[in-house]
């Protein structure tokens, strides 16, 4: 399984302490914490590295510990090395105020306009520069609360481009094992290949989205090429990736010239099934949430499937969706 990569900031002086923070993002379930020692490496201009760490990972924790003595208005305060603040507003940007996590010691000074973001108080840890000490086990908790309300993400697909990271076009292809009451047998084939477009809100939680494409049709001597137009007049996603739409056929319309063998072909297979609804319940491939899977269940009546088939999606992009293939 692909684990979510977390990114860690932090001043030199507190990488001891980053590495503490590291092993309790290590002990969260699907989780990689990755320091920023690591991801900068000698010879690699630092902002070009900077800038290609929202394609790398699903969040970033960014340390903000007092290792600047400042002054102003004759009120003296503490504060993070300038570092730190820019890497902040350039991920916040780019991965989403929801996606990066401050971590604040020792009453380290914090802007008074970060409305709306993630700021985790360690409260009880005394830091102390090039030290490290254990973490309260309450900040733990809030850390692997942050943690648990991240969104999934489709892997490669910068955030700042998804609004959910199953939002986009995906490629779909399914092959009908039954159709309109008719086993499919050896030498018949009845598949179809289109696209779909989804659109989630960030939670995931609730969404919608069309489908489009060509149902292809041979089953002993009768043959044709249906246009189909399916409404997602619903999509969430569960916890665990799972995807669950309910579709409802708006048209599927034979294409002129493409029907043959009408006289020899059961009433059943050029019936028009009307407006009716079905559901999809697809869940991600092992390593791969780029690819959606699972079974494809028409029914009639509560026992009666007069259609299966296993469905197959394969997300393609956000904002690219090329015209259909034959």
């Amino acid at each position: 399984m692909a684990l979510n990569k977390i990114f860690i900031g932090s001043s030199s002086e507190a990488e001891a302490l980053a590495q503490v923070v590291g092993k309790v993002i290590d002990n969260h379930e699907g989780t990689q914490a990755v320091l920023w020692n690591n991801s900068f490496p000698p010879g690699v201009i630092l902002l070009e590295q900077i800038e290609s760490l929202p394609d790398q990972f699903v969040g970033a924790v960014l340390l903000w510990t007092p290792d600047l003595e400042c002054c102003r208005n004759q009120t003296s305060f503490s504060a993070p090395i300038a570092n730190i603040v820019f890497e902040y507003g350039y991920l916040s940007a780019r991965l989403g105020r929801r996606r990066v996590s401050i971590l604040q010691f020792h009453e380290a000074d914090l802007p008074s306009d970060l409305q709306g973001v993630t700021i985790i108080k360690d409260k009880q840890s005394q830091y102390q520069k090039d030290k490290a000490a254990p973490l309260s086990e309450s900040t733990k908790k809030s850390l692997w609360q942050w943690l648990d309300q991240l969104p999934v993400l489709t892997p490669q697909l910068p955030p700042i481009v998804q609004v959910h990271g199953y939002s986009g076009t995906w490629n779909v292809y399914n092959k009908f094992t039954r159709w309109r009451d008719q086993d499919v047998h050896s030498g018949d084939l009845i598949y179809f290949k289109g696209k779909t477009f989804l659109l989630f809100e960030s939670n995931g939680k609730s969404g919608s989205g069309v489908q489009i494409g060509k149902l292809h049709v041979s089953i002993g001597k009768y043959s044709v090429t249906r246009e189909v137009v399916n409404e997602i007049i619903k999509a969430e996603i569960d916890d665990d990736g799972t995807v669950r739409l309910r579709l409802r056929i708006i048209r599927s319309r034979i294409i002129p010239g493409t029907e043959q063998g009408i006289d020899d072909a059961h009433p059943r297979l050029r019936e028009d099934l009307g407006n009716i609804e079905f559901p999809l319940e697809l869940k991600s491939e092992k390593d791969d949430a780029r690819m959606l899977r699972g079974p494809h269940e028409f029914e009639r009546g509560a026992d009666e499937k007069i259609q299966l088939a296993v469905e197959k999606f394969v997300h393609f992009g956000l904002f690219e969706a090329p015209g259909l293939e034959a």
